[in-house]
This record gives structure tokens, C-alpha cells and sequence, in this order.
């Protein structure tokens, strides 16, 4: 449950569709969050729209990445993030 309500950042979650900041309108940008988990294997895909800026989200969460990656290695797992089915880089 942690884990998969820190990276559930999608449109549902936020609390208005206007301008805010550049960061926020860029999470407004991401469409879903498909999280997976096969071979102690955390797959978590962003799916974005075209206009969605992945260094933004990066620079922004990393925090929230570090979080999720420790509680994927207390649960003996490893997390491989993506965005639109492409690995994080």
C-alpha cells in the first residue's frame, strides 16, 4: 500500500487542473501509474502524455523514488521505474 500510494500521481489525485507551478502541471501531464510485481521485480510505469517532462518529475521526486526503492528492498524486491513503458534513465 506504501508503495503504490507514492507513486499513484496521476490526474485523479490532484486537487485542480490549474496552473500552479511547472512541476504541478507536469504531473497533470501523467495519464496513469501501472505498478507490477513478478520475480521480486517492482515495475512501476508512468504513462504520460507527449508533453510530459520525465527530467521535471525526476528532479522533483526524488525523495518519493528513494522511499519507494527502500521499502521495495525491506520487502527483499527491487524497483525498475519507467516512463511509457521506457526505463528510467
Amino acid at each position: 500500500m506504501f508503495i503504490a500510494d507514492k507513486v499513484d500521481t496521476s490526474k485523479r489525485r490532484r486537487l485542480t487542473d490549474e496552473h500552479v507551478d511547472d512541476w504541478y502541471s507536469n504531473l497533470l501531464q501523467i495519464e496513469d501509474v501501472d505498478i507490477r510485481v513478478f520475480n521480486k521485480i517492482i515495475l512501476i510505469n508512468y504513462i504520460a502524455t507527449e508533453t510530459f517532462s520525465k527530467d521535471i518529475f525526476i528532479n522533483r521526486t526524488k525523495k518519493s523514488f528513494s522511499s519507494i526503492t527502500k521499502a521495495a528492498e525491506y520487502l527483499g524486491c527491487t524497483c525498475n521505474f519507467q516512463f511509457n513503458g521506457i526505463n528510467k534513465k
